[in-house]
């Protein structure tokens, strides 16, 4: 699979140059959290120690962007605020973005579902494919009991996201990759795991679903969680 995400990270590359795509109209910042307008790869992720790792992360880049999600990365927070967020990027069904804000005027949830980009199949007729863009399918804001956030933000520290140095692991199976993200006023954490199960990794599978059970977006069969 990391054959295919290259190739598509040259693709929406190359339709970016020859301007097929509009740039996207990111959330506006709110009197708590500022975030930047820079859009490139490092707005959103530390820069990764090797090519493998920075292709993946461009890849990612490239789904946030393309759901309206903002860089958490170097965003200007307050001291009593914190944004989580959880990106489920799946092969063969639609992105998944929850984002959360826990600020003591409340808990805000923000989703956003997505088509992925894809090829059509070549026919006889056309004799070629074509790149298809996704459509964005839902993309809502509530607010929740406080009690939801905070219990995202327990999950995410039993992670080990509870301060700055930004960390990657690939380990798991192919197919999905779950993005975890916390921003307070320390600085940025990440996670990244691709494909877990309740089995060999209880925690990062539990904190996925707790906040897709948060956005009412849990999947309702297992072939839905790639």
């Amino acid at each position: 699979m990391r054959a295919i995400l290259r190739v598509a990270v040259l693709l929406n590359a190359l339709s970016t140059l020859a301007g097929c795509d509009s740039p996207p109209s990111f959330p506006r910042s709110s009197p708590t959290v500022v975030f930047r307008t820079d859009t490139t790869a490092t707005a959103y992720f530390d820069t990764p120690r090797n090519w493998g790792d920075t292709v993946w992360l461009e890849y990612l880049t490239d789904i946030l962007r393309a759901m309206h999600e903002p860089p958490l990365r170097h965003a200007t927070i307050d001291s009593e605020t914190t944004v989580l967020r959880f990106l489920w990027s799946r092969a063969f069904h639609p992105s998944v973005a929850v984002q959360v804000t826990r600020a003591p005027a409340g808990c805000r949830v923000v989703t956003t579902v997505r088509e992925n980009d894809g090829w059509t199949i070549p026919t006889l007729d056309s004799g070629a494919s074509r790149l298809v863009r996704g459509r964005m399918l839902r993309h809502d804001t509530v607010t929740v009991d406080r009690s939801t956030c905070d219990d995202l933000a327990a999950r995410l520290a039993g992670l080990g996201l509870t301060s700055t140095g930004p960390y990657i692991t690939s380990r798991g199976c192919d197919g999905a990759d779950w993005t975890f993200e916390r921003l307070d006023a320390r600085g940025h954490a990440l996670l990244v795991r691709w494909s877990p199960d309740s089995a060999d990794a209880p925690a990062i599978w539990n904190a996925g679903m707790a906040f897709l059970s948060a956005a009412n977006a849990r999947p309702t069969s297992p072939r839905e969680m790639y």
